[in-house]
């Protein structure tokens, strides 16, 4: 019996190392593309480079509203890259919005080597060169899965106008607990506590999540709602999952809505 219980002890300790020193690859799901990769899509845009760090760019693309009355700072999921993202600009571009999407270091054309403190650091060096084009009131900090963390962090910082967050998780340790239940949620390095920053954001939020999440848990936004102002709001989209609330029509509603006010 003390062999096996030593044996299925090593056995848990191998597994939990293996998630610490590997985590980065269990987190982050992203796509290379080579320099010369043409985007394609149907809004106007142009790709913008921002050199964040001595030879460490982050590639962008911009998205143009004929009559801009703002910009909508993009930070997307934990996979992919530009060329899944691009189409979700297209709501805002039609209520007036100009949108820049960035990817992460490691995704697509952006180079560097991924953590934390580069991505806190890289996104707002981008949203402050922002700020020389756009007023920051008019900015929209929008966060999706992944991105709603990072997002949450820049609108407690500083001061958008708005601050969106889709699939929120209320931190990653969080979801990771609720994924790996055995494995201790300290062994996450890379971590993100949505529900530390909620309460440090002057501007509106909103809240968006669906009822059958399966990847950040809906239960998720309602822990995060108690941390809301009186007039923020959680949209709840009943049915909608991790990767489809651009499809239900309430989610274009509301988002509508939001963007038009």
């Amino acid at each position: 019996m003390i062999r096996i219980a030593i044996g299925l002890v090593t056995v848990y300790l191998c597994v939990c190392l293996l998630i610490y020193f590997l985590q980065n690859k269990l987190l982050f799901h992203p796509v290379k593309l080579p320099e010369d990769y043409a985007f394609s899509f149907d809004l106007p845009f142009k790709e913008v480079n921002y050199q964040v760090a001595e030879g460490v760019t982050i590639n962008a693309l911009k998205f143009s509203a004929s009559e801009p009355k703002g910009v909508a700072y993009y930070l997307h999921g934990n996979a992919g890259s530009l060329v899944n993202w691009g189409n979700a600009a297209e709501i805002f571009v039609k209520n007036g919005y100009d949108v820049l999407m960035i990817d992460y270091r490691g995704y697509g054309k952006s180079t560097g080597i991924l953590s934390k403190e580069n991505m806190v650091s890289d996104v707002q060096y981008i949203y402050d060169q922002l700020k020389e084009d756009y007023p920051e009131e008019s900015t929209v900090v929008y966060g999706r899965s992944l991105g709603s963390g990072i997002a949450a962090h820049l609108a407690a910082g500083n001061n958008p106008g708005l601050l969106i967050l889709e699939t929120p998780y209320y931190s990653l340790r969080d979801v990771a607990k609720r994924m790996f239940p055995f494995v201790p949620p300290f062994l996450l390095r890379f971590n993100f506590n949505t529900y530390e920053a909620l309460p440090k954001i002057s501007c509106p939020i909103y809240l968006f999540h669906g009822t059958n999440d399966e990847v950040v848990y809906f239960g998720s936004s309602m822990k995060l709602q108690p941390l809301l102002k009186e007039k923020d709001q959680l949209i709840i989209i009943e049915g909608g999952g991790h990767n489809n609330l651009n499809s239900f029509p309430d989610y274009e509603s509301e988002m509508n809505k939001i963007l038009q006010n």
